[in-house]
């Protein structure tokens, strides 16, 4: 069954958010705003616009 796992409440859409500017295969990296976000387009424009807002409400 399809279920949906988009972060609703503040606490989870920090950690989304601060998630993104973490690489999972080289950990001592630590991306840009503008690389998060780069990053996140390659998967589609809904998950951009997403961490836009999420640029907008937490920077």
């Amino acid at each position: 069954p399809h279920q949906d796992f988009l972060p609703e409440t503040l606490e989870e859409q920090v950690i989304c958010y601060a998630d993104k500017f973490f690489s999972k295969t080289h950990l001592d990296r630590v991306r840009t705003p503008e690389q998060a976000l780069k990053s996140v387009e390659r998967f589609g424009n809904g998950g951009a616009q997403r961490f836009k807002q999420w640029m907008q409400k937490f920077e």
